[in-house]
């Protein structure tokens, strides 16, 4: 459906008595006023006063540069006209009539500005993320014309419609970030209404919610709920980035590639949202502990063996703007030893320490089921250099 663009009004409010005094405008917008397919925005001019006045006369003027030229002129009857006038900046003097239909002394010129309003949309199925340490869930919703003034709500039959405990607007008003209080929403079905200043509105509905599962006592006993665990599994191939001569390993590293990899971890993020007090000075960064064993098959002018590593990685975590993901970066360090070595290597060290650095890029994909895109740089320290990097992709249970 193509966007509907109508207008809204900031309202200004003139008060006609003896003095013919104006008060200070008074902001808000007038509803639509529905047609056939065709709705028209009506903004309504009121004032008060003029006890004696038998009908008034409106002036209305349009901004026209440094100066103003008249848009529209009209008499009536009541304290108050409804126009539909286009977005820009106006103002409007009332001119009273007394019942001898003697012009009486005007009112001061009010200005007031008509605001261009567009008609919210919803796009694809707004999300719930879980924040322990806050007791909030987190809905990230993407759409267009959005307002940063919008009004958004979760109707649910029977029940008062939920408002976020915030909402995280952007500019742009693509997308936002609407906090819930964890005991005002409970499981089931519900539509999500939008309504832009202007009453213009977009509902979404059969959005479900349903509650993440609460966490194993046993970290909830020790770490009060602050400590994010999750187990992953990864495809992990290897590529060869540079090596010496001379050394033992490049009897081994005898391929530039090696496809098959895979891995298996542990992390640990200390607060699945940026705590408060010690952490709060890392601007949103999340601190955590990974510990990983990695498995490579390597093929080489010696026959087929295997590299089996096991390393231990300091971890931070940085959400990224658009709500959806974060980015994770590491630094560690490990030891990794070669199984079925040729037979004239076996007595010599197939041993080596080694130097993990990586960043990768981390997103929900269903309520605890997480994947990780990554990419490694592993150095081994040999007396003859050798690196390799590792791209890979993990899935995540969190628990």
């Amino acid at each position: 459906m193509g966007t509907k663009r109508i207008w809204a009004l900031t309202l200004g409010l003139i008060c006609i008595s003896a003095g013919l005094g104006a008060q200070a405008p008074e902001p808000g917008f007038f509803l639509v006023e529905e047609g056939q397919g065709n709705p028209r925005f009506v903004q309504r001019l009121a004032w008060a006063g003029g006890e004696y006045a038998l009908r008034f006369e409106v002036i209305i003027e349009a901004a026209a540069g440094p100066t103003f030229r008249e848009q529209h002129r009209e008499f009536s009857y009541d304290p108050y006209i409804d126009v539909s006038l286009p977005p820009g900046f106006y103002r409007f003097q009332v001119i009273p009539y007394d019942y001898f239909d003697d012009q009486d002394e005007p009112s001061p010129w009010q200005e007031f500005t008509v605001l261009e309003a567009t008609q919210p949309q919803v796009e694809g199925a707004p999300n719930f993320a879980f924040s322990r340490s806050a007791g909030t869930y987190v809905m990230d919703l993407r759409g267009s014309n959005i307002s940063p003034q919008a009004e958004i709500a979760l109707h649910r039959d029977g029940e008062e419609a939920l408002h976020p405990l915030e909402a995280d607007i952007s500019a742009q008003g693509n997308r936002a970030r609407l906090v819930f209080d964890e005991e005002e929403l409970s499981p089931g079905d519900y539509a999500l209404t939008i309504r832009n200043p202007g009453g213009l509105e977009a509902t979404r509905e059969n959005i479900s919610f349903s509650r993440r599962a609460e966490r194993t006592p046993f970290f909830d006993r020790f770490y009060g709920g602050a400590l994010e665990p999750s187990l992953w599994v990864a495809y992990m191939p290897l590529f060869r980035s540079y090596q010496g001569s001379g050394d033992s390993m490049d009897r081994i590293f005898t391929r530039n590639v090696s496809p098959l990899g895979a891995a298996l971890g542990l992390t640990l993020l200390f607060g699945d949202s940026p705590p408060e007090g010690a952490f709060s000075a890392l601007g949103g960064i999340i601190p955590g502990l990974e510990a990983a064993l990695l498995w490579h098959g390597l093929e080489s002018d010696q026959g087929k063996h295997h590299l089996l590593s096991g390393r231990l990685s300091l971890l931070a975590q940085k959400g990224l703007a658009n709500q959806r993901g974060a980015l994770r970066f590491r630094l560690g360090t490990g030891y990794s030893f070669v199984l079925s070595p040729p037979e004239d290597l076996e007595t010599q060290g197939m041993d080596l320490l080694h130097l993990r650095m990586g960043a990768s890029y981390f997103f929900q994909v269903h309520d605890r089921i997480y994947l990780d895109l990554g990419l490694d740089h592993m150095h081994f320290f040999k007396k003859e250099a050798l690196g390799a990097i590792l791209p890979w992709l993990s899935v995540n249970f969190s628990f």
